[in-house]
């Protein structure tokens, strides 16, 4: 399963039109709440965060055959996530067939084996 982690730049997508809108709210309209996670500390405790906690966290939900995405229009935390080896979604520059793409490898069917 795929877990969403929203910081702030790109959750404030979802409530003004702006560059990148549409990947965030494809991202909110087509998977449940369950797979969100919002990032509710600034720029610089994210960075942290992220960075400290997504060894220890992406190695638990590896075992757990998990994937974690940071969901960032912030290109510093961009930049670090990548650099640190996580999956990111940059909601201004990602199309909509990426994220559909991500999004039907993860149907419940297909994890369901059905």
């Amino acid at each position: 399963m795929r877990f969403f982690y929203f910081d702030a730049s790109a959750l404030a997508k979802a409530y003004v039109k702006e560059k990148g809108t549409a990947i965030v709210e494809h991202i909110l309209q087509n998977t449940s709440v369950e797979r969100w996670r919002v990032l509710m500390v600034g720029l610089l405790e994210t960075v942290a965060i992220v960075l400290h906690t997504a060894h220890t966290i992406a190695a638990l939900d590896r075992q757990l055959g998990n994937e974690q995405i940071l969901v960032s229009s912030d290109q510093r935390l961009v930049t670090a996530a990548k650099a640190e080896g996580l999956q990111v979604i940059n909601p201004e520059t990602a199309t909509l067939a990426e994220i559909e793409q991500l999004l039907q490898a993860d149907s419940p069917t297909q994890s369901n084996g059905e």
